[in-house]
């Protein structure tokens, strides 16, 4: 996955159907709170390596 998925708050975390492979990431102070959250550094955690 590699874009902009935060246009619409409300649909973070993506679904769970979604098997992503972060090759980048984007992050910007309109969804930092967001993204930033506990419950969004384990999403990420669960999905890592990212970037590689």
């Amino acid at each position: 996955m590699n874009g902009w998925y935060m246009h619409q708050l409300e649909h973070w975390p993506p679904s769970g159907f979604i098997q992503p492979l972060y090759v980048a990431f984007h992050l910007n102070k309109l969804a930092q709170d967001k993204l930033l959250l506990p419950q969004s550094i384990n999403y990420f955690k669960t999905h890592q390596p990212i970037g590689w």
